[in-house]
């Protein structure tokens, strides 16, 4: 749209452009009075080619923007594909699934499966409460798989732009007060029903606070 703009512009001032004839006075080249000489032959040449050159940037702009279609459509459509894939993956693996309905339920199946309670709350280690919410708002799910007991989590990471830099969080601080090193890119959980670009926006307004005025595919 912006190279649009610049060749409208372009195109209007050439329409509009002075030029000097020999004798001093000054005229509008392409819209010489009858009778007279436009301008130099110099200067129709060049006129010319800068209108060849709009012409051209035109039906690049034009070929950019089918192209673009192309991709969005393309992209529209993997997604759409991603999301089903998933969906699959989710209810094959459902049956496999262990949903407990509080912390002492949590912790249970955490001393059954043999992972000991005393890691929990500790370094930069969650407590089991927390672990517990997560499991409640669809952050995560705790999965049997080959016996083993699995936290699964689907994230979904967000490349911010300002000019050069890319917004990193450094660090980030549990309920405790506690504070653990991150240094990575904005990331936030996908909820099992959800899309990856309504999981972006959801992170974006949880994280940085900012409400954004678009809406997921």
């Amino acid at each position: 749209q912006r190279l649009r703009t610049v060749i409208d512009t372009t195109e209007k001032r050439l329409g509009q452009a002075n030029v000097k004839d020999g004798g001093g006075k000054v005229r509008k080249v392409l819209r010489a009075p009858a009778g007279k000489t436009a301008a130099s032959n110099g200067s129709e040449e060049s006129v010319a080619t800068m209108r060849q050159q709009i012409q051209d940037l035109r039906l690049q702009v034009n070929i950019l923007e089918s192209q673009n279609k192309e991709l969005q459509q393309q992209l529209s459509e993997l997604s759409k594909e991603y999301d089903g894939a998933m969906r699959m993956h989710l209810a094959a693996l459902s049956a496999a699934r262990i949903t407990p309905n509080s912390v002492a339920e949590l912790e249970q199946v955490l001393v059954k499966h043999h992972i000991a309670l005393e890691g929990f709350g500790v370094g930069s280690a969650k407590h089991t409460h927390e672990l517990q919410h997560e499991i409640e708002v669809n952050d995560c799910s705790l999965q049997l798989v080959e016996s083993t007991l699995e936290r699964v989590v689907e994230p979904v990471v967000v490349r911010i732009y300002y000019g050069p830099h890319i917004l990193v969080n450094t660090e980030q601080q549990l309920e405790d007060g506690r504070v653990r090193p991150r240094n990575q890119l904005l990331v936030e959980k996908k909820h099992p029903e959800e899309s990856w670009e309504a999981a972006a926006i959801r992170g974006i307004k949880e994280e940085l606070h900012i409400d954004l005025d678009v809406h997921p595919v």
